[in-house]
């Protein structure tokens, strides 16, 4: 599919609320929820973010932590200070995976700022089970000496990188793709479970779900992160309809997929060797990531590392300025979005990804159009009942609707 042509992005007026909002974070550790966040509180709302702790030793990733702990810092000095920062923002330990955690984190979050107008959830990666702790809630000041004191990393989980044959060779990509589905679906199931009854009760909620352009159409190499993306969204559509009688939106925002795979952890399965004629379909997926990583010593990927048969993690390292970039449209989304009175079901961000959605829905409906009459061959009419639609001929092809009136 041709690609649009890309028009020069137009400066962006951060949206500024008519009222102070509580929102509560499912992941408080990406470029894009950092920057989230700090817009949120330069405009005077209430931030709960939730944080999963793994060990810094264990991981060995500090740049993943580095832009939440210097955003920490920053509510604690000058200017910021003053203006409360301190005092608005909650971190709280929580492992979406762990219904129990969820229910805990939205609890301490109601009793800390007496209410949850927008759940926002933007989890897309997790931790092993065996890293499950109880759920702590932080101010500013105590998080960071904690940080200090246990050398803790909060990070969020990957997004899984490789064919449906290459996820399919071994016990350990075989786990990536539960970890997917638990970390990107279940994860936030358990969040929204969470905090139903409580937006509920109070007959006032908006409930948004970050997701992505995999909710429309796929790249080879992304089955099992758009799978887990389109199962998410269809558990929202229906959600959508069973909160409505309780004034409770739900908004499902898709940003691209360069936004996710550049702002989170990649876990890329090891490469299967080509077929008999040579042709491998995940080749370009995996040069465009091991260009990027490779631009960075520090996340370089070698041939001996790509011939090593496990499987690589990476956390893409780019400029500050590179990641509010490709985040900013995003933002400025959320931030419209957020909290408004009849807020769309869904929005996609970026001229780009309304171009390709709109190009991939038209190709269905000429499809649709195309195999009209197949599809409306089965069903039983009597007389001249069928709709004139599904009697006309297509301009490819030259199929009549069966005549069912003696079997009737």
């Amino acid at each position: 599919m041709a690609r649009p042509q890309q028009h020069p992005p137009t400066p962006l007026q951060t949206p500024t609320p008519d009222v102070a909002r509580v929102w509560f974070l499912t992941s408080g550790l990406s470029a894009l929820s950092v920057r989230l966040t700090r817009e949120l509180l330069e405009h005077g709302n209430l931030v709960v973010v939730a944080l999963r702790p793994i060990d810094f030793d264990q991981e060995g990733d500090h740049e993943l932590s580095r832009e939440f702990r210097e955003l920490i810092a920053e509510c604690q000095t000058g200017k910021k200070l003053d203006e409360g920062w301190n005092d608005r923002l909650l971190c709280i330990h929580c492992e979406g995976r762990a219904i129990g955690q969820c229910g805990a984190a939205i609890a301490e979050a109601v009793h800390f700022f007496e209410r949850i107008d927008i759940l926002l959830c933007c989890t897309l990666e997790g931790v092993p089970i065996s890293h499950f702790q109880q759920p702590r809630s932080y101010s500013c000041d105590d998080f960071l000496g904690d940080f200090r004191l246990t050398r803790f990393l909060f990070f969020s989980v990957a997004a899984v990188i490789g064919t449906v044959e290459e996820l399919n060779q071994s016990d350990d990509t075989q786990n990536l793709v539960r970890d997917q589905f638990e970390t990107t679906f279940f994860s936030q199931v358990n969040f929204i479970k969470a905090t139903l009854p409580h937006l509920r009760e109070k007959s006032k909620g908006h409930i948004i779900i970050l997701s992505n352009t995999g909710g429309h159409f796929s790249y080879p190499g992304t089955s099992m992160f758009c799978a887990a993306t389109r199962a998410l969204e269809g558990y929202c559509d229906s959600l959508a309809y069973e909160t409505a009688p309780f004034n409770i939106k739900v908004s499902i925002v898709q940003a691209s997929q360069e936004v996710m795979f550049l702002t989170n952890k990649i876990k890329v399965s090891p490469q299967l060797p080509p077929g008999e004629n040579g042709h491998n379909s995940m080749t370009g997926v995996r040069e465009i990531l091991t260009n990027i990583l490779n631009s960075h010593p520090r996340t370089a990927i070698n041939e001996t590392m790509r011939k090593s048969g496990t499987i690589i993690t990476r956390y893409p390292i780019l400029s500050d300025e590179a990641r509010s970039t490709l985040v900013m449209e995003t933002i400025f989304a959320l931030l419209a979005i957020g909290g408004h009175e009849n807020p769309p079901v869904r929005h996609i961000v970026g001229h780009e990804s309304c171009a390709l959605v709109k190009e991939k829905l038209k190709n269905m409906s000429e499809e649709l159009e195309d195999y009209v009459n197949v599809g409306s061959a089965v069903d039983v009419y009597h007389g001249d009942t069928a709709p004139s639609s599904l009697t006309r001929e297509t301009p490819e092809r030259n199929l009549e609707m069966g005549d069912y009136d003696s079997a009737a």
